[in-house]
């Protein structure tokens, strides 16, 4: 079993993954808990649209959309969860925790942009 801090964890989380088939991350919060994870890709179109079905509890679909936007690229994260009353109960958790994986991610990708730009250009 292994230990990863890799990108897509909220703030204080890391990973623990079990080398089984099909791949199930387990997020370990900061206080050591376990929280069983599993998702299907639903849909990989390039690098403009992504759904992912979360069948652990609680169940939902998140859909995320790439477009060229004047200012660089637009990113739409939708999240909907299989019933109202599971939305109202993890309100509280997924809104900071996406908030924390998509400042994850506009951080890798101004690492990423700023290691592809050649010395003294810009």
């Amino acid at each position: 079993m292994a230990t990863s801090q890799n990108s897509g964890n909220p703030n204080g989380a890391t990973f623990r993954s079990h080398r089984v088939l099909p791949y199930r991350p387990q997020p370990v919060g900061p206080d050591g808990s376990n929280h069983p994870n599993e998702s299907v890709f639903l849909e990989l179109h390039g690098a403009s649209r992504l759904v992912i079905q979360h069948v652990s509890q609680p169940r939902f679909v998140l859909t995320v959309t790439l477009a060229p936007h004047e200012a660089g690229t637009a990113i739409t994260w939708a999240q909907e969860f299989e019933d109202s009353a599971a939305a109202a109960r993890f309100r509280h958790i997924v809104e900071p925790a996406n908030e924390q994986n998509l400042d994850r991610l506009l951080s890798v990708l101004a690492r990423t942009v700023s290691a592809s730009v050649p010395s003294g250009a810009g």
